[in-house]
């Protein structure tokens, strides 16, 4: 009971952006669920995967690191831990890895949590979606623009069919096939994509927006490395 009070005020401090008390009442929680169930209980690796969470909120990748590979190292010790928690373990330790340079140890968890993602949730799904959205990222990191490009036209394609094609995420990952086609000598297709991505980030961000900012930076030099004008975009605020 005490552990599950301190989870939930540790919601609610960090849905409002403390996530130092958050950090603190989830480590509180953490060791209550140690001491009631013992330290290799499968709740015990979801308490410490939140916990990650938090870490990672104020900064600190190395204590995140920690716990994310005590938490995957319970769940693969249990054969009757749900596949999917495993693999939602693996995703976010190897995204971690990415703040630590391990890029091909990132690629390998994320491919491995993709197949586990797949077979539990279906190829077509948005949990398969947005691990390769990660994983598009992390190609890209070890200098494998072609396997990124790929990965995420098949993301796209996933999250346009699940959240239509003006929403966040697929901006997003937009975003990052532009970059990808860019870098494979598509010019063309990068530059409308980033248009693309321009007017909704608008819409989602803000035309301010650091991430809205840097849209239209890329779409800007684009056009000018190939001699088009600028542009205006029909931007809705």
């Amino acid at each position: 009971m005490r552990a599950a009070v301190l989870g939930n005020l540790a919601s609610a401090c960090g849905s409002v952006g403390d996530h130092r008390r958050q950090r603190e009442l989830l480590q509180e929680s953490l060791l209550a669920k140690e001491a009631l169930l013992g330290p290799g209980d499968q709740q015990v690796a979801s308490a410490l995967a939140n916990l990650s969470n938090a870490c990672a909120s104020c900064g600190d990748f190395e204590e995140q690191r920690r716990l994310l590979e005590r938490a995957l190292a319970i769940r693969v010790s249990d054969a009757s831990a749900p596949p999917a928690d495993t693999a939602r373990v693996q995703a976010q330790l190897g995204m971690c890895l990415g703040h630590h340079g391990e890029y091909a140890r990132q690629c390998e968890l994320l491919e491995e949590s993709l197949k586990t993602m797949q077979l539990v949730h279906g190829r077509e799904s948005p949990e398969a979606a947005d691990i390769l959205v990660n994983l598009g990222a992390a190609y890209g990191f070890v200098g494998d623009s072609r396997r990124k490009q790929e990965v995420l036209e098949r993301a796209i394609a996933i999250l346009e069919r699940v959240y239509g094609a003006q929403h966040r995420k697929v901006a997003i990952a937009k975003y990052n096939l532009a970059k990808a086609c860019h870098t494979n000598g598509d010019a063309n297709r990068a530059l409308t994509l980033m248009d693309d991505v321009v007017v909704v980030f608008a819409e989602c961000f803000g035309p301010q927006h650091d991430n809205t900012q840097s849209a239209m930076g890329a779409a800007r030099l684009w056009r000018q490395q190939v001699g088009l004008a600028v542009k205006p975009w029909r931007i809705r605020v």
